[in-house]
């Protein structure tokens, strides 16, 4: 008779990492709560030119948060802040355009990101602005459509050299006011 001895090995379970608290605007943009996630946004965008500016030239310049911002204030629909909050965040920070924000996490389904994308591409019609029809492509990104994000930037700088009005020239939409859509 054979006798065959178990050894049981000891094996210590992997220590339980903390989940990290979700981020406050990121909850606010899911729940649909625009304006507070706006105002989340704004005041994370301000902590970060406030460290940029306490680093000096070694400061990394980094605009997700004006971003964000951007986008739940086209939620909210403050589409004429919304353009120029996208526009200021991707002049500022170019390599944004190659980090597409994630509409469907962000904004927590497909249909709120449609939803969005309508509201983007209403103002984008009325006004005709290049940072009107930007913003359109950096949501088409956002839902992963990069060829038509791509055919909007186009129209973007079309629209650019149709009408090379002073920055702050807007169109159809006076900053403050929200639009009609």
């Amino acid at each position: 008779m054979i006798v065959h001895e178990t050894v049981e090995s000891e094996v210590e379970p992997a220590p339980m990492r903390a989940e990290p608290e979700p981020d406050p605007g990121v909850v606010a943009l899911r729940r649909g709560a625009y304006e507070q996630a706006a105002g989340i946004f704004l005041r994370e965008h301000a902590d970060q030119l406030g460290r940029e500016k306490a680093e000096g030239s070694t400061a990394v310049v980094d605009r997700r948060p004006l971003r964000l911002h951007a986008l739940a204030l086209l939620g909210a629909g403050a589409c004429v802040e919304s353009a120029e909050a996208f526009a200021r965040a991707y002049a500022e920070d170019p390599t944004l355009r190659f980090e597409p924000l994630d509409g469907q996490e962000l904004l927590g389904s497909a249909s709120e990101v449609r939803s969005v994308m309508l509201k983007a591409m209403r103002f984008a019609k009325r006004t005709g602005t290049p940072e009107a029809w930007s913003m359109v492509g950096y949501l088409k990104q956002a839902q992963g459509k990069s060829q038509q994000a791509e055919d909007f930037f186009a129209r973007a700088a079309a629209a650019q050299v149709a009408s090379p009005g002073p920055a702050g020239s807007r169109g159809a939409l006076e900053p403050g006011t929200r639009s009609a859509i």
